[in-house]
């Protein structure tokens, strides 16, 4: 860790608690998500295969669209809800959430149709960065 003011956030974290020590938990919560200096708001745009590290989702639509498969058969199994929602948390740059919702807008119009595709994000960058996908509801 090299970054001067996340390390003194993380120093003010364990000075402040009686026992002078944070748990892992906490040392990552901050480390990843500090409003100002974690890795997520600082870093946003450097997932991908170009960045500093990627999943399945940035190698390829193939895993989004097999979930969509899942997601469609659930849905027949309740009967077709005119309302059916997703909820993703930790969506990254949103590409799992725009493979899957590219391929039900092409294969399956009438699931598209029922479907409330929820993204849950601590990062603010990262919020930001997906609001910007059409047909993703950002929280």
């Amino acid at each position: 860790m090299s970054h001067p003011a996340l390390r003194a956030a993380i120093a003010q974290k364990i000075a402040v608690n009686p026992q002078g020590r944070i748990t892992f938990a906490d040392f990552m919560e901050t480390a990843l998500y500090h409003p100002q200096h974690g890795y997520y708001a600082t870093k946003a745009v450097n997932l991908g295969s170009s960045g500093d590290f990627f999943t399945s989702v940035h190698l390829s639509a193939d895993f989004g669209e097999l979930l969509a498969e899942q997601f469609v058969q659930m849905w027949e199994i309740l009967g077709r809800p005119v309302d059916f929602s997703l909820v993703e948390m930790g969506a990254g740059q949103g590409v799992l959430a725009v493979d899957i919702l590219k391929y039900l807008a092409r294969e399956y119009p009438d699931f598209f149709a029922s479907l409330n595709y929820i993204i849950i994000e601590k990062s603010a960058a990262l919020r930001k960065l997906q609001q910007r996908l059409e047909g993703l509801k950002v929280q």
